[in-house]
């Protein structure tokens, strides 16, 4: 399918910034608004497989002790049509607990791979699989 470079450059950044947006929610928000990122029957798997709203909804949130920060780069979205298209990011995610002190040291390094789908609320996650690179165990 052809695009317009102006039409192909704003699907791009609208799924770039639902990437963006997602890290934020986890690490400041403790993923309160993390199911409004996915289509209604969205699949997020992370330390399982979760699918649809409501289950994201449910997902226990990081405890209140532990510090988070995801670090996303290389982002690299394909358009697949008006409605949908996919992506890759390389991750690499910090986790401080609480009274430690290991500081520093990425807990994962992985990569989201994502498919993502144009609603009528916007663009939104049809479905984000983590891939371990290297887990500091």
């Amino acid at each position: 399918m052809t695009f317009e470079v102006s039409r192909l450059m704003e699907i791009e950044r609208e799924c770039e910034r639902l990437v963006k947006r997602y890290c934020h929610i986890v690490d400041l928000a403790g993923g309160d608004g993390l199911a409004e990122l996915f289509a209604e029957g969205g699949v997020l798997e992370i330390n399982g497989v979760m699918v649809g709203r409501d289950a994201l909804r449910a997902r226990p949130a990081a405890p209140g002790s532990m510090q988070m920060r995801h670090f996303c780069t290389n982002i690299l979205i394909d358009v697949v049509d008006e409605s949908s298209a996919r992506g890759v990011t390389y991750l690499v995610a910090y986790v401080e607990p609480a009274g430690t002190e290991e500081a520093g040291l990425p807990a994962f390094v992985g990569e989201y791979h994502d498919e993502f789908v144009l609603t009528p609320d916007g663009w939104r996650f049809a479905s984000r699989r983590t891939h371990a690179t290297f887990r500091r165990s």
